[in-house]
């Protein structure tokens, strides 16, 4: 009876999900049953998927112990008979929620049970069939970070445990690197701007990627030499893997690299610290490639290279400058110069990629290779009282260090931090297998889809130096750069300029007419002409293209307010939109405006 009436309206509402079930068999093993209620539950065996009793109250009662009301998204694994589903959307039903059901069958038999329109209804209700666990990040990235909440059918978990926390795994994996982005952002925001503004002379003056597209054809293969532990055991073979592979270096590599009498032929940076750049203090790197993301620390282009290029910016306020400086081509960012490194060595069409150095965690309880900047850090704050043993131990405990498996079978200490860069190479590696991927470090992390080899075993790799060299020159046989770029820069610059004082005046109005809507409602006066006003230089901040500009920085406090998890009032949210509006564009007015002298 239900079952057609269900399908129908599934189809219409998740054609793509209901695709899958065209060719599904009902499962045969699941039996309905009316409750003392007299509402349907189920059962597999002797296991019920809902109560016996009253399923409908069961639902609620695991809505409201189990989801806080500052949810911005809801995860279910498991749909059951879909009464957890319809508790929690008839409870929040402005709050959107994923189904993840692995089980066609089970879920062709549910539409046999009960009338399921509200749920298949609802837009807000999202369904993902016997999919890859990646396909529900986009839908979660869709919506404004905030609570995301997890709701578990424990009745079906057990029956599909393996699925259900490999899912669970990527997706608080992903959770947690947002996280760290959001955190990261709110730690680093002005300072990658205003890096970028800094640098923007030499970002005229100097060329992007577009040269180093695939320039090795597939043909010869590439070392990435990262800043782990393990590095250290790397290094007396260095001279020699430098004969038969290109050397790609991070910037906390480059010193020990340059220490075996090795020039790597590329080295890459994208930090913003100051502190990062004293890792190049000793590196002796005036004939390698320097390849930076635009707001790298402007003091590592007085140490580091002849030839700069950039990539294309990983933010705003570069990629609006990107039609006068021609850098498009953005490098892969899962968090670590190491991810950037990798997808660099991609770019160049290296084939294929062994990795050194690449740990992703704490190899015998080491935080970093002998000679770095870091561990001669500690031994200079070591004294008797702190010997540096102190430090590595402060850095591991702190960080909440915990087993994970490693690549010779047994376990090494890591962190979530590593954990997420983890996740990243291993998306990687299903995304691009026609980039073959290998790590030379045998303690590390083991890194699903990116095998162990013995770097002893590179020795037998043939000689093939002097076609490095020869390819690696069309680097330099690019022609001059647009005499006109300082001018377009320039134009674009005055043009940004402009929009951000005419957001600065908007915030300034938004934040007058809240007061005097705060004063009328206190006041008990009319409120509609206001509220027009107000939504009306809502919508004016929102055409405008700066606007992206001047969020970025604020961004984490946009998105604390748009999660409604401090429970303020919704007018004095406003008012800190409104001035954190008003600072940002000051804050970008002011750098652009002492820019204009260093590009005339």
């Amino acid at each position: 009876m239900f079952a057609e009436k269900n399908l129908l309206i599934f189809r219409e509402s998740h054609p793509d999900a209901a695709r899958l079930l065209e060719h599904t068999a009902p499962a045969i093993d699941l039996v309905f049953e009316k409750s003392v209620t007299g509402t349907i539950t189920a059962r597999r065996g002797e296991l019920y998927v809902h109560s016996r009793h009253n399923p409908v109250r069961e639902a609620e009662t695991l809505i409201e112990s189990g989801v806080k009301s500052t949810a911005g998204v809801c995860v279910f694994y498991g749909f059951g008979l879909g009464y957890a589903v319809e508790a929690f959307s008839r409870k929040y039903p402005d709050t959107p929620c994923a189904v993840i059901e692995p089980d066609t069958s089970f879920f062709r038999k549910a539409l046999e049970s009960r009338d399921m329109s509200f749920i298949f209804q609802n837009p807000l209700i999202s369904f993902f069939l016997a999919t890859g666990a990646e396909k529900i990040l986009p839908f979660i990235e869709s919506f404004p970070p905030g609570n995301v909440q997890v709701i578990k059918l424990r009745s079906v978990w057990a029956k599909d445990m393996a699925y259900y926390e490999h899912t669970d795994s990527i997706l608080q994996t992903f959770l947690k690197r947002r996280d760290i982005n959001r955190n990261t952002l709110a730690r680093f925001g002005k300072l990658w701007v205003k890096n970028l503004v800094y640098n923007l002379p030499l970002l005229s003056k100097s060329e992007g990627l577009m040269h180093l597209e695939n320039i090795f054809e597939g043909k010869l293969p590439g070392l990435v030499v990262a800043g782990g532990p393990s590095l250290e055991e790397i290094l007396p073979l260095l001279p020699a893997l430098s004969k038969r592979m290109v050397i790609i270096a991070v910037d906390t590599s480059l010193s020990a690299v340059c220490a075996t009498g090795v020039t790597p032929d590329f080295t890459i940076v994208c930090d913003p610290q100051y502190w990062n750049t004293r890792h190049l203090d000793r590196a002796n790197t005036a004939d390698t490639i320097l390849i930076s993301e635009p707001s790298t620390h402007p003091r590592v282009f007085r140490m580091v290279g002849k030839t700069i290029l950039f990539s294309g910016s990983l933010f705003p306020f570069g990629r609006f400058i990107e039609p006068a400086t021609g850098h498009h081509h953005r490098l892969g960012a899962g968090g670590s110069v190491a991810t950037t490194a990798w997808d660099l060595a991609r770019f160049l069409g290296v084939k294929p990629i062994y990795m050194a150095g690449l740990d992703l965690g704490f190899p015998m309880k080491r935080t970093h290779f002998r000679g770095s900047y870091f561990e001669n850090a500690f031994h200079f704050s070591d004294f008797r009282k702190t010997p540096v043993e102190y430090f590595s131990f402060k850095y591991l405990h702190d960080g909440g260090a915990f087993p994970v498996p490693s690549n010779n079978g047994g376990m090494v200490l890591s962190d979530q931090r590593m954990v997420v860069y983890k996740f990243w190479f291993e998306t990687q590696m299903k995304l691009h297998q026609d980039t073959t991927t290998f790590n030379l470090g045998a303690r590390g992390t083991r890194i699903d889809g990116m095998p162990l080899v013995q770097p002893s075993e590179l020795a037998s790799l043939p000689v093939c130096r002097e076609e490095i060299d020869r390819l690696r020159t069309r680097v330099h046989s690019a022609g001059p750069r647009d005499p006109e770029i300082g001018k377009k820069l320039l134009t674009i610059l005055e043009s940004l300029a402009k929009d951000l004082s005419a957001l600065k005046n908007l915030a300034l109005d938004g934040d007058r007419l809240t007061r005097d809507l705060q004063k009328r409602m206190r006041d008990i006066k009319p409120t509609h002409t206001v509220i027009g006003k107000l939504e009306a230089i809502d919508q004016a901040i929102q055409r405008f293209p700066a606007k992206e500009i001047m969020s970025f920085i604020i961004q984490p406090i946009i998105d604390e307010i748009s999660s409604g998890t401090q429970n303020t009032n919704p007018i004095d949210s406003s008012k800190r939109l409104y001035k954190e509006i008003r600072q940002s564009a000051d804050f970008h007015i002011d750098l652009i405006t002492k820019a204009f002298p260093r590009l005339s």
